[in-house]
């Protein structure tokens, strides 16, 4: 079971995330192509941004400061999710998710905002397009590649009009965004006997609130390098070493442009998988080292990610 397991992970190590993990969708692919898995994802985001003295004074995420105030801000956003990743045919998996978040924000060291809440739930139907595998008579080296495109929904089923201090918070700073959306994907990924790599595409297209609001636009991007390591006859471990990008264009108000918002950021990555019999742990760290973002968009600092998943079954 556990070489299955691994074979299938090496074609889907990728970590693709999109947009900030409040109106985002963190996607975590499949680890074993051929079979149906069962999880849970805890996932972290920080963000900070010193605003000093000069530009606006009406925060996107929410608070308002005088012009000649020193601006810092501290965000921390959460997720505990739970998916499943069910294999309905021999090229079709369906990926169903739904998060419970946390999001929080503090101005010049004080509170403005801790809110919890159901986010939105996602489905995504993705279809392998090729899934290559290893024979007895192998003449390329153990090259086996795959290449899979993915179509789905995000439902506006999570709490999207939070408050504090009896204000309406920020679409950005809600558990959910109260607008359905589009999801489309797409992976490669090409591996060896024990090395490889590979690229994910993962864009959201978004729709208006029922506030009018629309978030802008996401996309996102992964290349990823792994190696194998195998301890023993039960364990495995794949660590991985890549670089990320993620973009946002503008937010919609009711019509109009929000020009300080949306941008891009630049990412180092590196993770590791463990395998054990019908267990995989993954965690998963990414440092920002740039990014080009609007006026009123606190930056972030880091992401982490941690599962525990159970495979059902092999086919």
């Amino acid at each position: 079971m556990i070489r299955t397991l691994v074979v299938g992970a090496l074609l889907t190590l990728a970590l693709p995330t999109l947009g900030c993990d409040v109106c985002g969708i963190f996607l975590n692919v499949q680890p074993n192509d051929r079979s149906t898995q069962f999880g849970m994802l805890y996932r972290l985001r920080t963000l900070s941004r010193d605003f000093g003295t000069e530009g606006v004074t009406l925060l996107k995420h929410g608070g308002t400061l005088e012009p000649a105030m020193d601006r810092k801000v501290k965000e921390l956003i959460q997720a505990l999710e739970v998916r499943a990743d069910i294999r309905l045919a021999d090229r079709w998996v369906l990926l169903v998710a739904a998060p419970v978040v946390n999001s929080y924000q503090s101005l010049n060291g004080f509170q403005t905002y801790d809110v919890y809440g159901l986010g939105d739930p996602f489905a995504l139907m993705r279809y392998q397009l090729v899934n290559t595998k290893r024979t007895a008579t192998d003449t390329t080296g153990g090259l086996v590649h795959r290449l899979q495109l993915g179509a789905g929904v995000k439902l506006p089923l999570g709490l999207s009009d939070a408050t504090y201090n009896s204000e309406r918070l920020h679409p950005d700073a809600q558990p959910g965004t109260g607008s359905w959306d589009a999801l489309l994907s797409i992976e490669y990924a090409l591996r060896g006997r024990r090395n490889g790599l590979m690229f994910s595409s993962l864009a959201r297209i978004n729709t208006a609130d029922p506030h009018g609001i629309r978030l802008g636009h996401t996309a996102s991007t992964t290349l990823d390098m792994f190696h194998t390591v195998k301890l023993g006859n039960t364990v495995q471990l794949l660590p991985s070493l890549g670089g990320y990008l993620e973009w946002a264009g503008h937010d919609d108000n009711h019509g109009v442009e929000e020009m300080g918002t949306g941008g891009t950021t630049w990412y180092a990555t590196a993770g590791l998988r463990a395998y054990w019999k019908s267990w995989m742990f993954t965690a998963t760290y990414q440092k920002a080292l740039g990014w080009d973002i609007g006026d009123e968009m606190t930056a972030t600092d880091y992401r982490v990610v941690t599962g525990l998943s159970f495979f059902l079954k092999n086919n």
